[in-house]
This record gives C-alpha cells, structure tokens and sequence, in this order.
C-alpha cells in the first residue's frame, strides 16, 4: 500500500482491539449505550449523521470514545479521532489535533476551506474513512466546522453525485464537549462575539429538502387519501410567513393526480337588486381593499393580492424547455410589478400586453435548477432562480456571489423565451444548479 496514511490507520491489531472492546463495552452505562447504538448504526446504515455528544467533565466522554474506537478498528474501519487541543488528543487512541489533520488554517473566516486537495493521500483516506470524532469541539471557532464541512462535500464527490447535499460530505461525524468549559477565544471580543463564534451558531449549508420532507412526514400518503375529508383535517403544516405557507402548498398541490384549476379572485362588489349608478363611486376599490387592513378584527378579509405566474418556451440549438417563472423573477424579465402589468390592457384578458411581447425575441441569461421529485410528469421541470441581461451581468453577478458558484450555461450562451440557452443535465439532486 503505497498510501502512509492508509497504511497507518489500518496498521492495528484487531485481535487485541477486539478484546479491548469487549472489556469496555461491559462498562457503559444505559446513556452511554445508547450514544454508542446510534452512532455505529449511522455507520452501518450509512446514513451520514452529525451527532453532538454533551456532558461535563467526569461523565464518561472519553471511555465512551475509547469503546467506540476499539470496536470499528477491530472490524477494519477508519476512525479518524481529533480534538481541538494537543492535550484532548493525548486521550484519544491514534488522536491528533483537528488542525493537523485536516489541515485547518490558522487564519480563519467564513469562505475558508481545508487545504486539502482531491488526489492526495489525505483526500484517500478520508474517502475511506467511516467515523470522524472530534473531541472538545465547543473550543473551536465554528468557521473550523464550516470549512471542513465544505471540504468534504468537495473532495468527495466521485464517491456520490449527490455528495454535495450531504452533511459533511456524508461522512458520520461525532463532535463532544462541555459548553461549561473553555469556548473559542476571540482577542477583544464580547460576550456576543464569542457565543457567535461557537459551534451552536456554525453555518451549515442545507442539507436535503425541507418542504419535501416535512411534507412526507405530515401528508405521508396524500395521494391516495387527498380526498378524504377526514385525512385532511387532522393534518396540518403551521409556518410563520405566508411565502413559506405558498410554497409548501405549491408543492403539495404538484404531488396531486388530478389537473389544477385556478379560480380568479374578484375585487368588485355584487351587482345590487336596484339600479344604483353611484354604487362604483360608494364603494370603491380601494375601499374593498380597505377590509383587509383591519387585522385586530376577526371580520377582515384577505386584500386582493397581483401575484405572476409566466410561462415561457426557451429555445436554442439543442431544442426547448418550458419554463414556469414566478413572482420576482417574472417581474424581473418583464420588468413591472404584476399591479401594473393587470391594468396593463383595461382588463382584457385575450390582448397580450405591448410589454410582454415586448419580451419576445430579446435575449436573457436565465439561471437554472433542475427540479426532481416535485412535479408527476415524464418532463423535466425547472425552476428560474435568476435572470439577467447579458452574459457579462450575469458573470459579474456570480463572481460577486458569497455563496456557492453555479453554472449559468455550459458555454456562456444565453437565454430568452424566444432564443438561448444550453441546459446541462446533471446529477440527480433535488436542486442542482445549471
């Protein structure tokens, strides 16, 4: 094995471990048990779990490290053991600091990575690596976690296509301290400086789907029961904001078998059993819209809300795409707010607005995400994130973006609903930039 680090980490006597571990094992006690079941069922089960383990000093920490160690070394997994301290690391079998190991700068912020390329020996072993335990992890800054985090999900993508929505990289990952004890040291820094530096505050990018998985919780099997009443009532999903609410309910709605129907609201009162020629001028629009204002009383109605819904052919070379674009980025490409674009024509709803035929034929960058799972069709489905003007925008645009890059097309052609733009199909994530 031409690889030191692999050939170090597996240069151990199973026989001797083995025993070792049956030895500690006999000592856990019923909390410790459980630590140590869920953590080796996320690795057999391959799940990829982030586990925090917290307890003061004397409770056990280190013995219950020791165990778990023997028990995966003895079967011929890696377990690389960490702390964020020279001293931690002495209690640790194999240990070494977190900055040794994963080459963690020194000098930290929020965009930081590990200096670990893909290729080397130390990205070989973290490929086969199957626990990651850091011991003491409340000491360090938690910009040390995102960076790893990001490393991970980098170096690790031939492993997995989908590696990039995975938790650290997908790898099972046990972090253990008292929060009682030694926090990370900022020079000159409050109170407030130091709690935002903590591991309680680290910024994990996200991991999964939230609306498709809380929906799967609460509507498990909504496509069989949608129309029972009763399965419905006792059902429900509670969210803080009405964007968030719109979203989840867009969702469920594409899960369901049957064609969806749009009902237009009115904003204009019955017609009266007298003839009555002032009743526009009595009650005015506004003054319908007027309802809604009253939020401390029960009777308030909902005000009548422009919201855009555009749908768009995209063709180039290669051949079309339909796209549904939504709110901001319809205004966007339009550019008018739907109120305007409503009144646009009188209220003729068969005349195509002059600003949107405008559209047709100009040439845009549209920035893309592949949607999977969210809609029962053969077709692809995508959603608009972004649009931009031009190419060179939308370069600058990304360039300046303090998230992760996306492509916007695979050779800067653009896009339009009537002209450009080269789809790259990709892996199979939930939401994959193109």
């Amino acid at each position: 094995m031409n690889n030191k680090l692999l050939r170090e980490e597996l240069d151990y006597d199973a026989n001797a471990l083995e025993s070792e571990h049956e030895a500690l094992s006999k000592g856990l006690n019923e909390k410790q048990t459980t630590i140590y079941d869920s953590i080796l069922t996320s690795i057999y089960e391959d799940r990829g779990d982030a586990i925090f383990v917290y307890g003061h000093g004397g409770t056990g920490k280190t013995y219950l490290w020791q165990t778990i160690i023997s028990k995966l070394r003895s079967e011929g997994k890696i377990v690389l053991a960490v702390a964020s301290s020279g001293i931690a690391s002495l209690l640790l079998p194999g240990g070494r600091t977190a900055h040794s190991r994963f080459k963690i700068p020194l000098k930290i912020d929020e965009f930081s990575t590990c200096e670990i390329k893909k290729g080397t020996q130390l990205a070989k072993l973290l490929h086969h690596t199957s626990l990651i335990l850091w011991d003491e992890a409340p000491m360090n800054h938690r910009n040390c976690f995102e960076a790893l985090d990001r490393s991970l999900r980098d170096i690790l993508q031939s492993d997995d296509g989908n590696i990039e929505q995975k938790l650290f990289g997908g790898k099972t990952i046990v972090f253990g301290g008292d929060f009682r004890q030694i926090l990370p040291v900022i020079i000159g820094g409050t109170r407030q400086d130091i709690v935002n530096a903590s591991i309680n505050n680290m910024l994990i990018k996200d991991s999964g789907d939230g609306i498709k998985d809380i929906v799967s919780a609460v509507y498990d099997d909504i496509q069989q029961n949608y129309n029972d009443a009763t399965y419905i009532r006792d059902r429900a999903i509670i969210t803080p904001v009405n964007e968030t609410a719109d979203e989840i309910n867009k969702y469920v709605l594409s899960l369901l078998p049957d064609e969806d129907k749009v009902y237009m609201s009115s904003d204009s009162i019955c017609k009266s059993t007298t003839n009555a020629d002032d009743n526009d001028v009595l009650i005015a629009q506004d003054g319908i819209y007027a309802f809604g204002s009253a939020e401390s009383t029960a009777t308030a109605c909902c005000c009548c809300l422009y919201r855009y819904k555009l749908n768009t052919i995209v063709i180039d070379d290669t051949g079309s795409a339909n796209f549904t674009i939504f709110e901001k980025s319809a205004q966007d490409l339009i550019r008018v707010s739907a109120q305007q674009l409503a009144t646009a024509t009188n209220s003729n709803r068969f005349v195509l607005p002059p600003v949107v035929e405008n559209v047709i034929g100009q040439t845009f960058v549209f920035q893309v995400s592949l949607e999977t799972g969210r809609f029962n069709t053969s077709m692809q489905s995508f959603r608009v994130t972004r649009i931009f003007q031009s190419f060179l925008s939308a370069k600058v645009k990304i360039e300046e973006k303090d998230e992760d890059d996306a492509d916007i097309s695979g050779d800067g052609a653009p896009a339009s609903p009537n002209g450009t733009e080269n789809l790259i199909q990709s892996s199979d994530t939930d939401e994959e930039e193109k």
